[in-house]
């Protein structure tokens, strides 16, 4: 008997992760790293694009107007192209977590939602990818 896949009957993520929640994105990074599991990707960079929506309260930086009370977007930005030149991936998946994890060291953020495209991976498609969501108190 072939298996099939369980019918899902409720959408993933229609509505923010908590009430009240605000949002603070990074869209569309571009990238160019070791990721790849057949041997001609482990000898180039290839270019990945990375977003990322951190679920945070902005209320705090809103009233106060003050950078030291936000995420400070380029330091995160600079987190995350350090992490890509430091380690070499076999999976977008594992990058994406990669990318979540620092999220969560670097910021408040009570989850976060990390999107990874590689791009011309196959014939005639754009792009192939990975949408993860992750929340804090599943941290261990």
């Amino acid at each position: 008997m072939p298996y099939t896949v369980p019918y899902i009957t409720t959408p993933l993520m229609t509505t923010p992760l908590i009430p009240s929640c605000d949002e603070i994105f990074l869209k569309d990074i571009e990238l160019y790293i070791v990721i790849g599991v057949h041997s001609h990707e482990r000898v180039r960079h290839q270019k990945v694009r990375l977003s990322i929506t951190l679920y945070i309260d902005t209320r705090k930086p809103a009233e106060s107007d003050n950078l030291r009370d936000t995420v400070n977007y380029e330091t995160l930005k600079e987190a995350i192209e350090d992490m890509s030149k430091s380690k070499n991936f076999h999976l977008i998946e594992a990058f994406g977590q990669a990318a979540a994890n620092l999220c969560f060291k670097l910021t408040t953020s009570t989850a976060v939602k990390i999107t990874v495209a590689k791009e011309w991976v196959l014939a005639h498609t754009h792009s192939v990818g990975v949408v993860l969501y992750r929340n804090r108190s599943e941290l261990t």
